[in-house]
């Protein structure tokens, strides 16, 4: 899934969706958390919630993602 945040973000940043089967379902959401991390959460093909964040506010890349369920 290519992304990006903020206007000034270059280039644009792949983030994998490989260790969910490759693909989710319905669009991904995004959002900014309480400490200003930008946020993406999919639903993966199996139905379980996955969430990615970046490790900073400001960092151009995400962390690992997080499944849960």
């Amino acid at each position: 899934m290519a992304h990006r945040f903020l206007p000034g973000d270059r280039p644009w940043r792949e983030l994998s969706v490989a260790v969910l089967g490759g693909t989710f379902t319905g669009a991904p959401a995004a959002a900014f958390d309480a400490l200003g991390r930008a946020t993406i959460a999919v639903v993966g093909a199996d139905g379980r919630l996955a969430v990615a964040r970046r490790a900073a506010p400001g960092s151009a890349e995400f962390g690992p993602w997080t499944v849960t369920g």
